[in-house]
């Protein structure tokens, strides 16, 4: 069995630059990219239209119908938002009336009632 061979200035991801040193060597390590799990999104924030309030209202009712006691984690999980932003759209979504008002805006329309 052999040793594997060292790398030399020049040869793959190592360099050589001078300095006052003397000589320096910079390894440059190939990045991949992080996974889809983790990856950030970047750019200009997504246009809420009425097609996106409906696919909002259908994956929160998917997730209240399939008992999920939260199911704005569901929706910001779906869309990879943060949980904030997910209710922004529910929001958006009760205010389009396809989805019916929560339990706490019942409660303080009856009692102004």
């Amino acid at each position: 069995m052999t040793k594997p061979r060292r790398r030399q200035a020049g040869e793959g991801g190592i360099s050589e630059y001078a300095t006052k040193a003397g000589p320096r060597y910079l390894i440059k390590y190939g990045y991949t990219g992080q996974d889809e799990a983790t990856e950030r999104k970047t750019g200009r924030p997504r246009s809420v239209t009425p097609d996106f309030l409906h696919e909002v209202a259908k994956v929160w009712s998917e997730a209240r119908a399939a008992g999920d006691p939260e199911p704005r984690t569901a929706v910001a999980d779906h869309f990879g938002a943060a949980q904030s932003t997910a209710g922004r759209w529910i929001t958006k979504a009760r205010d389009a009336g396809l989805l019916a008002p929560s339990g706490r805006a019942r409660k303080k329309k009856e009692s102004k009632l």
